[in-house]
């Protein structure tokens, strides 16, 4: 059975009277790949700062590797990595210099560690290059290379692939992924970037204005995705009335220029495009995709905010 590395009892911190996050309550065992994903604002950062105890007042309880006191948690955190809102290094310095600069002041002396983590995160060939000088996806590559200095065996991060590019993207998501399934590190991660989530995680949480609204694992939300069709045609609205009427159980959402059929179950795609062709509409475009991540993230917050919004308003197809 997997080690509890971390649980959090109804965690809430507030600033005068508002909530920053609210009620959270989490669970996260040895090894996996935590995605949070939530609107600007939503307390995804305030939630890390907490784990990581750069917010050390708050109410509720955590429990980091069996620790609940602050004189434990302060050692078990030495077991913790994290790089949140951007690293800070002095700019006059090379890559290498911060990082022996930052292992002496841990204690590090591992000879090689330094140019192995270098390596990890793919900057063995500007490891001379001073700090001033680097791109925000170089800064970034280095903030996670000092957050592994140390062989965590949780790691923390915030926007990690912010200013990167795909090529970047990519090695990072390997190396993740590398250090879940060979090291058992356990990763937490936030990010706006929603597909790149879904490449990574094992489970996933969604926060919305301070409250953790819905959690499920990656084999739960490729359950949930919906399979869409998206359809142009010379009428619109005389396009819904006729599926409406032909196929009542299938769910409609509109854009500007373009409706999207969802659970459509049972009916096959090519029995609603006949339909439209014998009933004169002239279809224009005619695409089966898959229900992307974003649009079901829209929908859980629209939800709980009480709002009868469908992802499908709010997201203009792509067409394929």
């Amino acid at each position: 059975m997997a080690e509890t590395v971390l649980e959090l009892n109804n965690v809430s911190k507030y600033y005068q009277k508002q909530a920053a996050i609210k009620d959270i309550n989490l669970e996260i065992q040895q090894g996996e790949i935590i995605g949070i994903a939530g609107p600007n604002g939503a307390g995804k950062t305030t939630l890390l700062k907490i784990i990581s105890g750069l917010i050390p007042n708050y109410q509720g309880s955590l429990t980091l590797y069996q620790s609940k006191n602050t004189k434990e948690l302060l050692t078990a955190r030495q077991q913790l990595g994290a790089l949140i809102e951007g690293p800070a290094f002095f700019p006059n310095l090379t890559a290498k210099q911060n990082l022996k600069y930052f292992a002496m002041q841990r204690n590090i002396t591992e000879e090689g560690r330094i140019d192995e983590v270098l390596d990890l995160v793919h900057l063995s060939h500007t490891a001379n290059k001073k700090f001033k000088s680097f791109s925000l996806g170089m800064k970034q590559r280095l903030g996670i290379a000092l957050a592994l200095i140390h062989r965590p065996k949780l790691l923390i991060l915030d926007e990690p692939i912010n200013g990167l590019d795909p090529e970047g993207i990519i090695q990072l998501r390997h190396l993740f992924k590398s250090l879940s399934e060979n090291s058992q590190t356990t990763l937490i991660i936030s990010s706006h970037i929603l597909s790149e989530l879904e490449n990574i995680a094992t489970r996933f949480l969604v926060i919305d204005q301070g409250q953790m609204i819905e959690q499920f694992t990656y084999s739960e939300l490729m359950e949930r995705k919906k399979p869409v069709i998206n359809i142009q045609t010379n009428d619109l609205d005389r396009t819904i009335s006729l599926i409406k009427e032909h196929f009542p159980t299938i769910k409609i959402g509109t854009t500007k220029k373009s409706i999207q059929l969802f659970d459509f179950d049972g009916i096959e795609p090519y029995q609603i495009n006949e339909m439209m062709v014998k009933q004169g509409l002239q279809v224009n475009a005619f695409y089966h995709q898959i229900y992307p991540l974003e649009e079901l993230f829209v929908d859980i917050i629209s939800k709980n905010r009480g709002q009868n919004i469908s992802a499908a308003s709010l997201v203009e197809p792509t067409e394929k």
